[in-house]
């Protein structure tokens, strides 16, 4: 199988090579997937797109990245709501809740067309 192919869209021409798994917009170096331009070479002759994706995306590699055990985050420093809407931390110290702000729906019929600048 010869390893590399040129693309062209419009007046841009990128190489790609099969066999090193690049292509000249780095695209699939950058992410391990093949880019637009390697899946159309890929597909043109007649192979998976999915056979040239970087191991660590497909389930075995993640079945052994995530077999570990994760610990959680201890949460008993963390700040707490009181009763009056303030967070107190176990130090004493007092802050703002931050809330959404209250919002009213403005009189009148939604408007249904864009503004024109």
């Amino acid at each position: 199988m010869k390893g590399i192919f040129g693309v062209s869209i419009g007046t841009t021409f990128l190489n790609v090579d099969i066999m090193k798994r690049t292509c000249t917009c780095r695209g699939w170096e950058m992410l391990g997937i093949p880019c637009e331009h390697a899946a159309a070479v890929i597909l043109s002759i007649s192979q998976n797109v999915v056979d040239f994706v970087q191991d660590w995306y497909k389930f075995p590699m993640q079945e052994l990245i995530y077999s570990g055990s994760f610990s959680g985050i201890e949460t008993h420093d963390m700040p707490m709501v009181a009763n009056d809407g303030l967070v107190r931390s176990i130090t004493g110290e007092v802050f703002l809740s931050l809330n959404p702000p209250h919002t009213k729906r403005p009189p009148g019929r939604p408007r249904k067309k864009r503004i024109e600048s």
